[in-house]
């Protein structure tokens, strides 16, 4: 079966709990949910799923979330 994997970053919260109900909807046997600032450590991980949801706010005049911007441009 296919497996995929939510990748989000949060400031305030609020990617975080729509990441997380996504999350619960699919269950843990068929998707996996990382935090970019706190489980995040290669682009690598993400080639191990067929599917990927990644979960970004923006800022001012779309600026990218912190937690994304490293990652982004690696």
């Amino acid at each position: 079966m296919a497996k995929m994997a939510i990748f989000f970053g949060s400031t305030s919260g609020i990617t975080e709990e729509i990441a997380t109900k996504i999350h619960e909807h699919f269950g843990e046997e068929l998707c996996d949910l990382f935090s970019m600032e706190e489980d995040f450590t290669s682009v690598d991980e993400m080639l191990e799923y067929d599917h990927l949801l990644f979960g970004c706010s923006t800022w001012g005049s779309g600026e990218v979330q912190n937690d994304w911007r490293d990652p982004l441009f690696e």
